[in-house]
């Protein structure tokens, strides 16, 4: 699941990227559509789930890395939508292109409506004690604070911790 970027040349290059390995990168919009599409079938889906969402997107807010934080809900609808067990992938780098995975379970069905802050503190907790095990690892360029709780109108968005 990905969000389409602005400049095709490097949506091309993100999405050749993450699909090098046979994966299929879903534009978030389509996402919904997809999933019931496929709903029956055998599936596995990866997020990148680190990044902010924009100002007007919903979002859970949380604390991560002693900031409050911004992180995004879907995962949670998905988890919903598909009723699946929901995982974390920790990764380590162990050399020059090498690297190690293990999963670790966050959540299992049945997951009731309005569980998603749970489960979206949970992911950030996971991705916490990943950072912080290996800070050089996360990619620290983009901006996780672009602003502030208080700059979002709450009641606007409809979805606040």
């Amino acid at each position: 699941v990905y969000k389409p970027q602005r400049v095709g040349m490097i949506d091309r290059f993100l999405r050749e990227a993450r699909g090098r390995f046979g994966g299929e990168p879903i534009p978030h919009k389509a996402l919904t559509r997809f999933l019931l599409k496929r709903r029956s079938e055998a599936h596995v889906y990866a997020m990148v789930a680190d990044q902010t969402p924009k100002i007007d997107e919903p979002k859970h807010w949380t604390a991560f890395l002693n900031q409050d934080s911004s992180f995004f809900v879907c995962a949670d609808a998905i988890a919903r939508i598909l009723q699946a067990p929901v995982f974390f992938v920790e990764m380590r780098r162990v050399g020059r292109g090498r690297y190690t995975m293990r999963l670790a379970r966050l959540a299992d069905p049945p997951h009731a409506k309005g569980a998603g802050p749970a489960l979206i503190d949970c992911y950030a907790r996971a991705l916490e004690r990943e950072i912080r095990a290996s800070p050089a690892d996360w990619l620290w360029v983009h901006n996780k604070w672009k602003y502030h709780q208080t700059a979002v109108a709450v009641e606007d968005i409809g979805v606040s911790h």
